[in-house]
Order: structure tokens, then sequence, then C-alpha cells
């Protein structure tokens, strides 16, 4: 599946754009390429497209999975993530990681958008 990456210096968001069944390989490498990429700081925001991501194999345990590579990554814990979906089905999905997300142990994400509107994530990272 292809993960594509594309930062707006000007706006200071990543746009991270997932098709396809999403691998905890294709995040670990992901979220890999991010933080050490000095192209990116810490705090920079991003805005994930997950419009046609295929949410089928997605589980709970698979987000418990995710969060423990996300550990791994500590110091993009104060960015705000913005996930854009396509439908009600990747909604509830969403809601389910958002809610995982904000009980972690580690409290993983500190803000943190689900919505169906590219146009709303975009301007709440900038706000």
């Amino acid at each position: 599946m292809p993960v594509i990456h594309r930062y707006d210096e000007k706006k200071k968001i990543l746009f991270v754009t997932l098709k396809g069944t999403f691998t905890l390989a294709e995040f670990k490498s992901s979220m890999s390429r991010i933080s050490g990429s000095p192209m990116y700081p810490a705090d920079t925001n991003a805005l994930w497209d997950l419009r046609s991501l295929d949410f089928a194999s997605i589980n709970v345990d698979f987000w418990q999975q995710l969060f423990a590579i996300r550990q791994q990554h500590p110091e993009h814990q104060a960015a705000r993530l913005a996930h854009v979906i396509g439908d009600d089905f990747a909604f509830g999905m969403m809601r389910m990681y958002q809610i995982l997300a904000s009980t972690s142990k580690n409290n993983l994400v500190k803000q943190l958008m689900v919505t169906k509107s590219y146009e709303q994530a975009e301007e709440w990272l900038q706000s």
C-alpha cells in the first residue's frame, strides 16, 4: 500500500496519504521516516488522509500494536493530528482510535481530530 508524505513548509503541515490496506510494518516505517527526518520539526502538525484506506482488517488489537509503535517516537506527541475519513464505518473506527489514544497510559495524542472534511482538518491544524 502506498504511503505518501508531503510537507507544506508554508502551512507547516505534514500531509500523509494512505491507500488500500495499511500494515503495522508500513506504519513503523512511516513513523521512522517522519521522526528521522530533520525536515519535520517535532511539533509539526499532520493531516492523515485516510479516505482511501481499507479499514476492514483494523481492530482493537491493531490499534494497540500501533500505539506500541507510536510510543517509540515520543518526540512528536505535542503535534496536532487530523484524520480525514470517507465514510461512517471509517469514522467509527477512528473514533475507537481516538478513545483508545486518549485513555492510553502515555496519553499518546494530546490533540486529535477525526473528520470527513479535508478543508476542516486543514483549517483546524492551522488554527
